[in-house]
């Protein structure tokens, strides 16, 4: 494994997005423990990466150590980040995760007024990133609610120059889940690809694979031009 790309230090949420398998999912929600944390960061600090995002299903905010949680952080890395959906983030939050050196906040907006009270309480903190609104997948699948709008995630494809395929496989990135389970992707809410855990004495030597999700995902749809669709085991090809 040559990155891990996001920790989830909260794999629970206080709001149930249509768009998102986290209300129907049947993994267990929990928050990450500390010694869990402590060994996830570890591990990115033997990897040698820059950058390291405190989310993947669920609300960072939810934990009641995400400060402390970012301090740590900066002891292994030179940028820290993470998406809420803004709804627990005061003023004071705000000014503390930026004091304990987060570098970047992203807000999604699906619970408007959350949102825009979130931005706010951001000001002069140049904390602020990404405002986001528009996904454009299902989860491979997953969500019971949301279908792929392929002609929007083409252009989208387009606009990030995306020639190689999955990223998490043939970049070898990993996503460490709320017990500390290594995934093969961001997008798996159920853990199907876990390949192993930060508690394992060879996670380094851990590689992400395909799986079940793989055969529905749309980095490696039919739909988009530069890869065909895989079967999983498979190696990616190009057209």
């Amino acid at each position: 494994m040559k990155k891990i790309y996001q920790i989830e230090v909260a794999g629970t949420c206080n709001i149930k997005c249509s768009y998102c398998p986290h209300p129907t999912s049947i993994r267990k929600h929990e928050l990450m423990s500390r010694e869990t944390f402590i060994r996830s960061m570890e591990l990115v600090g033997k990897l040698g990466q820059s950058h390291i995002s405190l989310h993947n299903f669920g609300d960072p905010l939810l934990h009641p150590n995400i400060v402390e949680f970012v301090r740590i952080s900066r002891e292994y890395v030179d940028e820290v980040s993470f998406s809420t959906n803004g709804i627990l983030l005061t003023k004071k939050m705000a000014k503390d995760l930026k004091d304990a050196g987060l570098t970047s906040m992203h807000i999604s907006t699906h619970s408007p007024k959350d949102a825009q009270r979130a931005i706010d309480n951001c000001e002069g903190l140049d904390l602020l990133g990404d405002v986001r609104s528009n996904f454009y997948h299902d989860w491979a699948g997953t969500s019971k609610k949301h279908k792929t709008r392929y002609s929007d995630y083409k252009e989208w494809n387009a606009k990030k120059k995306t020639k190689i395929g999955c990223p998490f496989i043939v970049k070898e990135i990993g996503v460490i889940l709320s017990d500390g389970r290594i995934a093969s992707c961001c997008i798996d809410m159920e853990g199907l690809g876990v390949i192993g855990s930060v508690y394992d004495d060879n996670a380094l030597d851990l590689i992400p694979s395909y799986f079940s999700l793989c055969e529905n995902c749309h980095m490696m749809s039919e739909y988009i031009p530069e890869f065909a669709m895989h079967k999983e085991g498979s190696n990616v090809e190009k057209i």
